[in-house]
């Protein structure tokens, strides 16, 4: 097999397996959310501290300085 043919065969393998990765994690978010909701029910506060882990979660993982738009808006807006 050529090296190309050897490398776009690969490159399809690898977005097929991140494609089920993707799948895979949106179903565990989701058993996650239903977890939640039945803990909340034995522990109202628990509601508390998912909402303040998640929020702090967004804010760790935004890329764009306190202060600024996003990446986008600032390439739109110099």
């Amino acid at each position: 097999m050529r090296v190309e043919e050897e490398l776009k065969r690969k490159r399809a393998e690898l977005l097929g397996e991140a494609k089920e990765l993707a799948l895979r994690i949106e179903v565990i978010k989701k058993q996650v959310s239903a977890i939640d909701q039945v803990v909340a029910i034995y522990d109202p506060a628990h509601a508390q501290k998912v909402a303040q882990q998640q929020n702090v979660s967004v804010e760790a993982s935004d890329p764009a300085p306190a202060g600024t738009g996003s990446p986008q808006q600032d390439r739109c807006n110099p």
